[in-house]
């Protein structure tokens, strides 16, 4: 399996896989930690927090980590783009966590468009006070986290953890800009036993999975800046055109072609064109066009299958532009005729 370079959010970030015999191998001779996706065979192990059992937010969990540290680590101080819960099960951590009225002290940007960052000493151990003297007046909490106890981190607040000794942690994370229900709280029953399994995630990974899938938009955030995409082409067409309304052509929605070039020109306006991506972004088209008219109408990608909603994240945030990419697309979102037209199949030669 390889790992490529991502987008996550507008930023990229290169990161090398490792194995966890590798891990293993190394865990009694160096301070280490590893993260990945939490396997789905391994959620039915994790007990889920009884704060998110309820409502929406059970029902918009995102994606699930899983943290293994061999003692003696420390992440740089950074902010997130979505709400998470860290969960320890084995060992102790420390978290510090910091305000985002306090960035400037830091030197620390607060990124709206990508939703992450990092805090530019990379030995936050040993910074110069006496060329960054704000630093000290940081104010800052601190809290240690001992097995069975959790910290929510708001979205971009930002944070340092350590760990201490053997640790092993879990994460669920949430997209902030998702609606909240406070009603759907009123007959919820909490369910002290109940495992992580039981509940609907995003973002998952299995066994036979090529990539891991971490940092991507949720389907219902997919579907709502699309539709943003399609009222703002509209409005283009609107101005253009000099009349209150635009031509009924236009209305009924985009044909693949418009389609497409709305995909690289608006939404990944910095992807190359080539054949790979032009057949991926095809392929999309093909499935979201649920009555196959060669038009994507508004009310087909409010309908789209989460699946499909998926596959535009992908390529949204696409890793890579090669071959192993395009077939992992095929592969993973590709579905059978029989299957019905809501998901993707061959798309027909353009």
């Amino acid at each position: 399996k390889q790992w490529y370079q991502r987008r996550v959010r507008g930023t990229v970030f290169g990161k090398s896989l490792n194995t966890l015999s590798n891990f293993l191998s190394e865990y009694n001779t160096t301070n280490q930690y590893i993260v990945t996706v939490l396997p789905d065979e391994m959620r039915k192990d994790v007990l889920m927090p009884p704060f998110l059992q309820c409502g929406t937010f059970s029902q918009n969990l995102l994606e699930l980590n899983l943290w293994m540290a061999s003692g003696g680590t420390a992440s740089q101080i950074h902010y997130d783009a979505d709400h998470n819960v860290h969960c320890l099960i084995a060992g102790k951590k420390s978290f510090s966590l910091i305000h985002p009225n306090q960035y400037h002290k830091l030197n620390m940007e607060r990124l709206e468009h990508t939703g992450s960052n990092f805090c530019p000493y990379t030995n936050q151990t040993s910074v110069d006070l006496i060329a960054e003297p704000a630093v000290s007046d940081v104010d800052y909490q601190w809290d240690m986290l001992y097995p069975g106890d959790c910290i929510f981190i708001p979205s971009q607040y930002a944070h340092q953890v350590r760990s201490y000794g053997r640790s092993i942690s879990v994460t669920l994370l949430w997209d902030p800009t998702l609606p909240h229900d406070p009603s759907s709280l009123d007959d919820c029953e909490i369910d002290s036993s109940a495992s992580i399994a039981h509940f609907n995630v995003a973002w998952n990974h299995k066994a036979d999975d090529i990539f891991f899938d971490v940092g991507y938009a949720t389907p219902y955030i997919m579907r709502v800046e699309l539709m943003e995409v399609w009222e703002m082409w509209v409005k283009h067409l609107t101005r253009d055109s000099g009349k209150d309304e635009p031509e009924s052509q236009y209305s009924e929605g985009w044909n693949y072609d418009q389609f497409i070039s709305v995909l690289f020109d608006i939404v990944r306006w910095d992807l190359p064109r080539c054949k790979y991506t032009d057949s991926w972004a095809a392929l999309i088209a093909y499935g979201l066009d649920q009555d196959h008219n060669q038009r994507i109408s508004p009310e087909e990608l409010e309908s789209s299958t989460d699946d499909l909603m998926k596959a535009v994240s992908h390529f949204i945030d696409a890793p890579n532009l090669d071959d192993t990419l395009y077939d992992f697309c095929e592969q993973k979102f590709l579905l059978h005729p029989s299957r019905g037209h809501n998901g993707l199949g061959t798309a027909p030669d353009r």
